[in-house]
């Protein structure tokens, strides 16, 4: 039986604990520190030969943000009862400062300091990138988290855990699946992990070499794996859930999502009319990539947390004395 709004509330209230000690949380957040400055120091032009050693350097990287998210995570919960707390108008003006915030520093960066910019905002050895990964991953919590509070089995349990299933596997996309593929390609006796010369790491690769023999069949691909999706959607009985969200006002982020990450991915295969519209404006070229993909995640979690915050009830001081 569907839960009543204060019976979902209280899901959402009475799942949270405190902990006075988190030791191994405030290990991974001093570790992710010590690994953020390594990978900024290691970007500087002449310091290291990073691409020389790219997928060491991109481990380092991704470990660095994934350490500071799970040095984080306890705040997550408090973070989200405080979005909660924001009238509409404040909510809108945090997403629009969650936009513009880091697209301003890295156009500050590239403009300031293009070398550093280029290796720092644009490559996988950089920030935007494990960045990128980190916010699937929270996008997927996110996700669970909406599940959870309308009770399990239910149609808005399973559609929200699809959700994040596809966060997961975007968050695999950007790290090539840990480059298991590349990996049987070459016990499979491929050279150098690549087939028909081609790096192909995800989904996305497929894609990507698809739209640059047509972009018609780039864009079929992607149709097609939209149909897959909602195919099975109605065949769990999900798809009036499905309709619901992405006609709510909540998935309005989600469209930026769209847009950013078709910019990004028409970008990653240099297509014409990206640059047609563009031009060649080498600042304007690398922001068209990477950033627009954190864009993208950012706009993700933005409509996730819209979905949620309506059944938080922030906690009273009744609360947090009972809770500690």
């Amino acid at each position: 039986m569907p839960r009543t709004d204060d019976e979902r509330m209280n899901v959402w209230t009475g799942a949270r604990t405190e902990r006075r000690e988190w030791t191994w949380q405030r290990f991974a957040l001093i570790a992710g520190l010590v690994c953020l400055g390594a990978v900024l120091v290691m970007n500087v032009p002449g310091v290291a030969e990073v691409r020389r050693y790219r997928s060491p350097a991109s481990v380092l990287s991704h470990l660095a943000m994934s350490l500071l998210a799970l040095g984080l995570s306890p705040r997550f919960r408090g973070w989200l009862e405080r979005a909660a707390a924001l009238s509409s108008r404040q909510r809108v003006w945090a997403f629009a400062i969650a936009l513009v915030g880091p697209l301003a520093v890295i156009i500050i960066g590239l403009a300031v300091w293009p070398s550093y910019g280029h290796e720092l905002f644009t490559r996988e050895w950089g920030l935007c990138e494990p960045a990128q990964f980190v916010l699937w991953l929270t996008a997927a919590w996110l996700s669970v988290e909406r599940a959870r509070v309308t009770g399990p089995g239910t149609p808005d349990s399973r559609a929200f855990h699809l959700a994040a299933f596809a966060f997961i596997l975007l968050a695999l996309e950007e790290v090539d699946y840990l480059g298991i593929v590349t990996l049987v390609a070459r016990l499979s006796g491929v050279p150098d992990g690549r087939i028909a010369h081609h790096h192909i790491g995800g989904i996305h690769d497929v894609i990507n070499d698809l739209g640059k023999i047509s972009l018609v069949l780039g864009v079929l691909a992607l149709a097609l794996v939209a149909a897959l999706v909602l195919g099975w959607a109605v065949s769990q009985g999900l798809h009036r859930v499905v309709l619901r969200e992405v006609f709510s006002i909540t998935s309005l982020p989600l469209v930026g999502t769209v847009v950013f990450l078709a910019i990004s991915q028409l970008a990653d295969i240099d297509h014409p009319i990206l640059t047609a519209l563009t031009g060649q404006s080498p600042l304007v070229r690398r922001l068209r990539e990477e950033p627009m993909e954190l864009l993208a995640t950012i706009c993700a979690n933005a409509s996730l947390i819209a979905k949620l915050t309506p059944w938080i009830r922030p906690r009273t001081p009744a609360d947090r004395a009972g809770a500690s």
